[in-house]
């Protein structure tokens, strides 16, 4: 079994990233190296998000994230504060891990 941090760092990390980038581009028409600037990674990576060249477990991680949560953030990361990056993956890895352990204490 994963531990929690393996599964933020395969799962809910990439997830976040994937939805902040799809939004960033779409909604925002930011452009990839404005977006790998933000989020921290690689241009390349952002192509491959957009591209939807991504996991099919990622893709089922981020269809589990909190839209609201996210949401609430994107502006402020839009203008370029990255730290509201970071803020989204702690709250989705507690929230997304409480999910999961509740789900593992009822087997």
């Amino acid at each position: 079994m994963a531990t929690v941090y393996e599964t933020a760092q395969k799962e809910i990390i990439p997830a976040v990233r994937l939805y902040i980038a799809k939004t960033l581009n779409e909604q925002y028409k930011m452009k990839q190296e404005n977006i790998a600037g933000i989020l921290g990674v690689a241009q390349a990576a952002v192509s491959k998000y957009l591209a939807g060249k991504y996991s099919e477990k990622i893709k089922k991680t981020e269809n589990m994230l909190s839209k609201d949560i996210l949401n609430r953030y994107l502006p402020k990361i839009a203008e370029g504060k990255r730290e509201y990056v970071n803020v989204c993956i702690c709250e989705m890895c507690q929230l997304l891990n409480s999910f999961k352990c509740s789900l593992n204490s009822t087997a």
